[in-house]
């Protein structure tokens, strides 16, 4: 599916390249300056896997898509390059450790890895360990989908918040579940198939009215399966979510500035940039950073830290944030874990909507418990 749709994409979107070189000139990531647009054409045309420069580049890309809004017909370069990516022959080491656990017909040693990490999870997982790969999935008004971050902290709080407001929910998680949308951007369309058909079917053992998650790509992959199989479920962030809960939670507005950094897949590629900032007002004050909504700067994850320039963006993403706050906040979980894990060093908080909502709500238990 995803192969075909991106190959029929490709013969619609490759006469309509005018060569001006805007995309290239607006891409963030590292490229070889005697890299032509007609070089990363070349092997579209002729469908060969690329080759040198250009299979470097096509590595590096990060799917960010700020090269389609420049573009003067509106090709849609950044999935040109995916098409590159799908068609390289053999993945850098980065990329092959990544899938190495996720993927659909795993290794037995790979088998192996994954039972020791959900066991040395376990205590940390806590009541969400029978949701990790779960054998049965109770029917569901909402469906929480953390996917592979049910490791992350942040979904003990989504869980909480949802239990404050006593929702019948069900939650889907862990590697065997994974939504295909990471394998996607890495170019490996069948793998990316194959993990879609079996969420959908995850999902329809829940049926639920809404599925919420805290990861954008998860969210992409959501509504792909909304839209391919035609089915009644409404894909929302956690942020969307809890915003339309709003008047049922005990939130507090602080005094607080936060850096508010958009996600490439929520407000660039979907427009969802809205609901975050309205929540987020009910919360504390909004820095907007200097590149926001559709023009997000990106956190660079998915070229598996194949671009040793990563860093270097990251840190000026950051930089940005302290220009008017100590804290940067997130509604995408990819970012939150890029950021809180491998800029540890840059003294800058990271916080997510579900660690604020859940400090308001842990506030007004202590409250309570105060007053008793």
């Amino acid at each position: 599916m995803f192969r075909e749709e991106l190959e029929e994409l490709v013969v619609q979107e490759m006469p309509n390249c005018i060569g001006c070189n805007e995309c290239m000139r607006v891409c963030p990531v590292s490229k070889d300056p005697g890299m032509t647009i007609s070089m990363l054409n070349d092997p579209i045309l002729s469908n060969t896997p690329p080759k040198g420069i250009v299979r470097d580049f096509a590595l590096n890309c990060i799917q960010c898509g700020e090269c389609v809004p420049v573009c003067p017909p509106g090709v849609r370069r950044d999935l040109m390059v995916l098409y590159l990516r799908a068609n390289i022959s053999s993945y850098p080491s980065n990329y092959e450790n990544y899938v190495m656990l996720k993927q659909p017909n795993p290794s037995q040693i790979a088998k192996g890895l994954y039972a020791v990490k959900r066991r040395s999870a376990k205590k940390t997982l806590g009541n969400l360990y029978d949701k990790c790969d779960p054998k049965v999935l109770k029917k569901a008004k909402v469906l929480f989908y953390p996917g592979c971050y049910i490791f992350n902290e942040i979904c003990h709080k989504t869980t909480a918040i949802l239990d404050y407001l006593k929702e019948d929910y069900e939650v889907l998680g862990g590697y065997t579940s994974c939504c295909g949308w990471p394998q996607y951007l890495q170019g490996r369309m069948e793998m990316a198939d194959e993990f879609l058909e079996s969420l959908y079917k995850y999902i329809m053992k829940v049926d639920p009215e809404y599925i919420i998650t805290t990861c954008a790509e998860c969210f992409a992959a959501l509504r792909k399966i909304k839209a391919m199989k035609n089915v009644k479920f409404i894909p929302l962030t956690t942020t969307e979510y809890f915003l339309s809960k709003a008047d049922l939670l005990p939130l507090i507005k602080s005094k607080k500035a936060y850096g508010f950094h958009d996600s490439c897949h929520i407000s660039r590629k979907y427009f969802r940039d809205e609901a975050p900032r309205i929540l987020l007002s009910k919360l504390g004050e909004v820095y907007e950073l200097k590149d926001n909504r559709e023009q997000s700067s990106c956190c660079h994850y998915y070229n598996f830290e194949n671009d040793a320039i990563n860093y270097t963006n990251r840190k000026e993403r950051i930089e940005q944030v302290k220009l008017g706050s100590d804290t940067m906040l997130t509604d995408c979980i990819t970012c939150y874990e890029v950021f809180k894990e491998k800029m540890e060093k840059e003294n800058l908080e990271i916080v997510d909507f579900n660690d604020l909502i859940f400090e308001c709500i842990h506030k007004e238990a202590s409250k309570e418990d105060q007053s008793e």
